[in-house]
């Protein structure tokens, strides 16, 4: 069976939902192309069929009472502007894809995920969440199985728990962030913009986040039982909570952070214990390492990094600016390793430093630095398509003349 919607416009529909599958066809094609759908009391539903393919293109959707789009079924979207949230109620095998989308003003009355609540594998890339918010967990998304973001823009989100992501899985999962943005996301009641529970790979990459706010204890990123990697990172103008503005780890057994900038960060109130930049409790190899990295926190008597219960980390070739001092509680310790300071810098006795050097470094010839590897990471493969292009067309000259 295969049912086609082409251009088609709906506008205040009766109190039943767009599409409704509940036959059980053998396999049912289901597509909608270049369609339009505003003010529906109904959300788009498609039923529990295990063969459908559903398929929705060109289409936008705004002004939905239920403000959901309930789905039973992995499907890809490509091209779309949402005013809605994705709903996924059950895990199947194949992963749930979404795919140069747009969800804009989405604002579910009551459910996690302010546009997608995803219990599936979920793949989301070249993606816009602006306006997201939901009243629990997870402004933008919440995501209960495997995550995979990349060159997402979040922006504006709001929520309870977890500003613009929640992830929670039961299972040893992976949740990767690549080239993701969040600006100016916010946590009205309780912790982080991005907050992530129970065993993962944690992976975030060549990302942003700068200018959120977020009232409790966390900021920027809280993560629990989690093998944590993060490089080539931008955190900036993390404000308002109580405890640490940046990273926050809990109880993990891998622990990186390379070539990454904490600038301008600061916490609410004077808690012990408490940092602007990275928190390390029970690091259970008791190894990690910390390199490369630029801490330009100017929040006077804060901490950039602070490290408790037998965690140990190593702290390489990283460059720190203005009043930093670092904490180490509980058996907790850090060891400098070739890291420059500038006159100001304070360090408690529990700190290590190999060897021991303090260099005055300009700070704005770092951040040109800091900046020119943004701009090498992103024009590479711009570069390799333009010596690609000059070398097939001296070939075809080349060529030409032997001829």
């Amino acid at each position: 069976m295969n049912f086609s919607l082409i251009s088609l416009t709906l506008s205040t529909l009766s109190n039943s939902p767009v599409i409704c599958n509940h036959a059980s066809f053998a396999e049912k094609r289901i597509t909608i192309q270049r369609s339009q759908f505003f003010r529906q009391s109904h959300p788009l539903f498609f039923g529990p069929s295990l063969n459908a393919k559903f398929r929705l293109t060109d289409s936008t959707m705004s002004q939905f009472l239920s403000q959901v789009i309930f789905i039973q079924q992995s499907f890809n979207y490509e091209n779309k502007k949402f005013s809605l949230p994705i709903i996924s109620l059950k895990k199947f095998s194949e992963p749930f894809t979404i795919t140069n989308c747009q969800f804009v003003h989405v604002k579910p009355h009551a459910s996690d995920g302010g546009a997608i609540l995803c219990n599936s594998d979920l793949n989301i890339s070249d993606c816009k969440f602006n306006v997201c918010s939901s009243p629990i967990k997870g402004g933008a998304i919440a995501a209960y199985s495997q995550l995979i973001v990349r060159n997402t823009l979040f922006q504006d989100c709001i929520a309870d728990l977890a500003a613009a992501i929640f992830c929670s899985s039961f299972k040893k999962e992976d949740f990767l962030f690549s080239d993701a943005s969040f600006f100016r996301c916010q946590s009205v009641n309780q912790q982080s913009i991005i907050n992530k529970v129970t065993p993962a790979n944690f992976q975030y990459i060549c990302s942003n986040i700068s200018y959120c706010y977020s009232v409790g204890f966390y900021g920027a990123i809280l993560l629990t039982e989690a093998k944590t990697k993060v490089e080539y990172t931008i955190f900036n103008q993390i404000s308002g909570p109580d405890f640490n503005a940046g990273l926050t780890v809990f109880k993990t057994n891998e622990f990186l952070v390379d070539s990454s900038l904490f600038a301008n960060s600061s916490r609410k109130t004077k808690m012990d214990f408490s940092s602007v930049a990275i928190f390390v409790d029970h690091c259970m190899t008791r190894e990690g390492i910390i390199k490369n990295s630029y801490f330009m926190n100017s929040q006077k008597m804060a901490p950039s990094i602070n490290v408790r219960l037998g965690s140990y980390i190593n702290v390489n070739d990283c460059y720190f600016y203005h009043d930093q001092r670092f904490e180490t509680r509980l058996a907790g310790r850090i060891r400098m390793n070739n890291c420059h300071y500038e006159e100001t810098t304070k360090m408690n006795k529990s700190v290590l430093q190999t060897p021991k050097k303090v260099i005055i470094m300009n700070r704005n010839k770092l951040i040109q630095n800091l900046e020119l590897m943004q701009y090498v990471y992103y024009l590479a493969p711009l570069l390799i398509s333009i010596l690609f292009l000059c070398a097939l067309e001296a070939y075809s000259r080349k060529k030409y003349y032997i001829n």
